[in-house]
């Protein structure tokens, strides 16, 4: 049933189709694509599984926590609005992604794999970020001192100023591990690309979820930190100097309380207290309720239109109550442990480097969902991403101590 011809080439066809459902994750109307890799991937896996040619690695820090917020988002339809909708979602948001995460986790278990998967994604998001900016500022010829980069109607341009600051930190951490002249000057280009994208979404959010991560690498990196925060505030006081069409005027309006968020969470905190412990269901829609609960604040509260959460734990908290911030802080800590764990093994070793570097990384998204909405589609396949990416290291930190010895230096110094 399985000749070792067949099994090279389903192997093939899985490690291809991951990838490419990775480098797809930034770019709009590839959904059909997207999702002929990704099953595609999974049939391959399931053939190979059912051959005992695949193990799949479901024994990790994170799948526990993982599967355990998965199953309180699904039985919040026996309360949700509509039980099969929300069903629905409860595959799409997270079911469909806990099996990408075991996939990322089973195939690539090399430290190349680990690279491959950050040129990938490096790569995708600068073709994209170059396309827009051409696109919007040389064809369209558009300012970009006076309008935010737009990346069209199918995605939302705060949501990309979270994929470029976290891809940058996956881009810095790849930066330590390329020496070859050629993949400098290409990753260079890369990176550089993104963060002109980043900066010109003119987004308050994407500086500090810059800024958060930028904390976390120096506990490995100081030097590159304090290169970072300072590139960071000269060009923010001179986007703020040479742009005051846009952050004077967000600035101002934070200052007089004109800030739409101060609705936004007002709002949404009452319609958590009035399901406290269960929220309203996985994917209920909430505009319904937004518009009561809004007409019920002062005057200076009241919105023309409903809004989403702009928290991720008070979109936790009105969606699936306290348990469902309860289980997925049960996760995240899961995945801070993993991270720090990682880390604790220094600069000078392959797996602290880069465990350090997809925390910081982690931690500049949940920064951004602090104040921005990152319960998305394109956002949580990254997070799942990351999640895998730390998995990978932290099975290859349990192979170092079996490995030969040069294996080993592998694993602790990184390729060559």
């Amino acid at each position: 049933m399985f000749d070792e011809v067949k099994i090279i080439y389903l192997k093939r066809i899985l490690y291809s189709s991951l990838l490419v459902f990775l480098f797809l994750i930034p770019f709009p109307h590839v959904t059909a694509l997207s999702e002929i890799s990704f099953y595609l991937a999974v049939l391959c896996a399931a053939w190979l599984f059912t051959g005992r040619m695949l193990t799949l690695r479901v024994r990790t820090p994170l799948i526990i926590p993982m599967l355990a917020f998965a199953l309180w988002a699904a039985l919040s339809s026996l309360w949700a609005a509509d039980a099969g909708n929300n069903l629905l979602n409860v595959y799409n948001h997270l079911v469909k992604m806990i099996i990408l995460y075991v996939l990322l986790a089973s195939v690539f278990t090399k430290p190349e794999d680990f690279r491959r998967i950050f040129w990938i994604l490096v790569l995708s998001l600068a073709l994209y970020s170059l396309w827009a900016i051409v696109q919007y500022y040389i064809i369209f010829g558009y300012s970009p001192l006076k309008h935010r980069l737009n990346f069209g109607p199918s995605m939302n341009t705060n949501r990309m100023g979270h994929l470029c600051v976290v891809v940058l930190f996956l881009g810095l951490s790849l930066w330590r591990e390329e020496h070859t002249p050629g993949r400098r000057i290409l990753l260079f280009s890369a990176l550089l690309t993104i963060a002109t994208a980043m900066l010109f979404i003119h987004s308050r959010t994407v500086i500090v979820a810059m800024a958060s991560g930028l904390i976390i690498l120096a506990w490995h990196h100081r030097r590159t930190a304090m290169v970072g925060f300072t590139l960071l505030a000269v060009v923010v006081s001179l986007l703020f100097y040479i742009s005051p069409s846009i952050w004077q005027k967000k600035f101002n309006r934070l200052m007089e309380g004109k800030d739409n968020r101060v609705a936004i969470y007002a709002t949404f905190f009452n319609m958590a207290v009035e399901q406290p412990l269960t929220g309203y269901g996985f994917s209920t829609d909430l505009k319904k309720h937004w518009q009561r609960t809004n007409d019920k604040l002062p005057a200076r509260f009241h919105t023309e239109k409903p809004y989403l959460p702009h928290n991720f734990l008070l979109d936790l908290a009105v969606h699936l109550g306290i348990v469902g911030i309860l289980l997925y802080c049960w996760l995240l800590v899961a995945v801070a442990r993993t991270g720090c764990l990682l880390a604790r093994m220094g600069a000078t070793s392959f797996l602290g480097r880069q465990g350090l570097g997809v925390l910081a990384a982690f931690t500049a998204i949940y920064t951004a969902g602090l104040v921005g909405n990152i319960f998305h589609p394109v956002t949580e396949t990254l997070v799942f991403t990351l999640m895998a990416l730390l998995t990978i290291l932290w099975h290859q930190k349990s192979a170092v101590k079996s490995d030969s010895t040069e294996d080993k230096a592998l694993y602790e110094k990184g390729l060559p």
